[in-house]
């Protein structure tokens, strides 16, 4: 009988061994857990490259015109009005910035796009494309989705214009 009992307290002990054992090392796993990491914060440089130019054709109409005593030429220049330049720029409102995943955090780490937007009076894009995208197509859609939400100032015209996108992953 002293035998069995025996084995018996070897049996408890080493069975609260292992389940102290087991709490150790849940315990340990749970500290080593990868911790939340939070979401990517982005920051865009944003540069004005220029203005897209639309191609304005000047009409020239020559017209000679008779007068009783002399004989004058005219030279009428029918062209598109003449903005000035000041009046062109448009100015950034409203920015969204777009929400990148974990999974694309490296990619988009000092990453950079040029974007053509096609700018309505009121502000508004009408379009965008990117016409220098990122190496990352599904990073190309994130920024687009987003800039299709910008804003821009009002204007007398409508406008394009072409501007650097550079992320900053902070």
């Amino acid at each position: 009988m002293k035998f069995f009992s025996l084995k018996s307290d070897q049996v408890k002990s080493f069975i609260i061994a292992a389940i102290l054992h087991a709490l150790l090392l849940a315990v340990l796993l749970m500290s080593f857990k990868k911790p939340e990491t939070p979401p990517a914060v982005i920051a865009l440089d944003i540069a004005f490259i220029s203005e897209v130019k639309k191609e304005k054709k000047s009409k020239q109409i020559h017209h000679q015109k008779n007068f009783s005593q002399e004989r004058e030429k005219h030279l009428h220049q029918e062209s598109e009005s003449i903005v000035n330049d000041s009046e062109k720029k448009v100015k950034l409102v409203a920015n969204p910035l777009p929400e990148i995943p974990q999974d694309l955090r490296t990619e988009a780490f000092e990453s950079s796009a040029i974007a053509r937007f096609y700018i309505d009076a009121n502000g508004q894009v009408t379009k965008v494309e990117l016409i220098k995208p990122c190496a990352n197509p599904r990073l190309n859609n994130l920024l687009l989705k987003s800039l299709r939400k910008w804003e821009f100032s009002k204007n007398s015209t409508s406008s394009i214009q072409d501007i650097r996108v550079k992320f900053k992953v902070e």
